[in-house]
């Protein structure tokens, strides 16, 4: 089973200088298994957002969007771990 998701919050904060970021610089596809429904396999695909830090302080340039439910490098939902 596939679950698509889309992102509909377009702004997040730097995790580096936490400043407001808006500045919407692409769009990125992540497939992460969740937990089953009625004893099936599940996964959500996911379209999420990088921004553009513009802090010119900052050493980070882009960001990636936060996901509640699984960090930058998760292949599986927290509820599934």
């Amino acid at each position: 089973m596939i679950i698509y998701l889309k992102s509909t919050v377009h702004e997040d904060k730097c995790p580096v200088c936490e400043s407001k970021v808006t500045e919407l610089r692409n769009t990125y596809h992540r497939k992460i298994q969740s937990i089953p429904i009625r004893n099936k396999t599940t996964y959500l695909d996911i379209i999420a957002y990088k921004y553009d830090c513009t802090n010119k302080h900052c050493e980070r340039k882009i960001i990636m969007q936060d996901l509640p439910f699984a960090l930058a490098s998760q292949r599986k939902t927290d509820d599934l771990n």
